[in-house]
């Protein structure tokens, strides 16, 4: 498995299709509206990307082949803000796998590091505007501003976090790792985390 940074058309058309590919036959996935999609990612046409520095990361497989995304950017608005330098990570997407997923992680943790960010936050999608990953309720539909993945993402982040694989130069703090929130309904519980460089 390898990361490339997005800089081609056909490797933004794998990046934006990602999930379409990996979860189109389940009911619950809900896809975006796939003529605005093309343009979200630039900043341009993202309010959010417009005020960021930013990069996409494709993972491929051993043949080639798309299997995981990420975003990393630093959005300098809420630096200036809360006088801080935390980057974000968002739109994660990644295939049934560990080692996929803390790789695209790390890969993110690592650029937002070299740009002298001090903690991560994610995911936090700067497209579709919603925070976390799916604790429960993966057999529902999502509720609107709010993510659907797979159970596997849930049980990926645990393990990263667990194994301290998330943070391959630093140490990660626990203290400030998890933050949920839960829908009005109550149906589905959302995990964010945190990381916070000791």
């Amino acid at each position: 498995m390898k990361i490339i940074k997005v800089r081609t058309k056909k490797h933004m058309k794998a990046f934006l299709r990602l999930p379409q590919k990996l979860f189109g036959d389940n009911p619950c996935y809900v896809p975006p509206l796939w003529a605005d999609e093309k343009y979200a990612y630039t900043a341009k046409n993202n309010p959010i990307l417009k005020n960021s520095s930013f990069d996409l990361f494709l993972l491929l497989d051993n043949n080639g082949q798309s299997a995981g995304r990420i975003i990393a950017y630093i959005d300098n608005t809420f630096n200036r803000h809360c006088n801080a330098k935390t980057g974000f990570f968002g739109s994660f997407e990644c295939i049934d796998d560990c080692e996929a997923a803390a790789l695209l992680l790390s890969t993110a943790e690592s650029w937002l590091s070299a740009r002298g960010m001090d903690k991560v936050r994610g995911p936090i999608n700067p497209v579709a505007e919603n925070w976390g990953f799916l604790l429960k309720g993966y057999g529902q539909p999502p509720v609107y501003l709010a993510p659907w993945n797979p159970e596997y993402y849930h049980v990926f982040l645990m393990a990263i976090i667990k194994q301290k694989t998330f943070s391959r130069t630093k140490p990660i703090s626990m203290a400030d790792m998890i933050f949920r929130r839960v829908s009005k309904d109550s149906r589905s519980v959302f995990i964010s985390a945190i990381q916070t460089y000791s």
